[in-house]
């Protein structure tokens, strides 16, 4: 991938990306044709620039905690349970556990991670 030029289109576009994705910078710039080192130095530029890809994460926080709100409820759910084996039932609950540590440990991540 090449340097980019900067265009506010490209820029919102990634951040909407962010925003309404589980996706990591990485992988949606890579969708958008440049590097997260061209992200961050176009972020180094402008206050209002961090201000949009800060707000972008926080949506995508959002989106991690319904998540974790969708997970728990689903461990809660006595009509799916019932319809598993002892064995399903101890994959489930690992396979989930599993998908809540991973969700709260990105969570907490971000939410520490401010980009100013």
């Amino acid at each position: 991938m090449t340097q980019t030029k900067f265009t506010q289109k490209l820029f919102s576009s990634i951040c909407n990306d962010i925003a309404t994705t589980q996706n990591g910078l990485n992988s949606v710039c890579q969708k958008h044709g440049i590097t997260s080192r061209t992200f961050y130095n176009w972020l180094n530029n402008s206050a209002r620039l961090q201000r949009e890809y800060n707000q972008a994460r926080e949506l995508q926080i959002d989106l991690f905690k319904a998540e974790l709100i969708r997970l728990t409820l689903n461990l809660q759910n006595k009509e799916l349970l019932k319809t598993m084996s002892s064995e399903q039932k101890s994959n489930f609950w690992r396979a989930t556990k599993l998908q809540i540590d991973t969700l709260k440990f990105i969570t907490a991540k971000l939410q520490n991670k401010k980009y100013t």
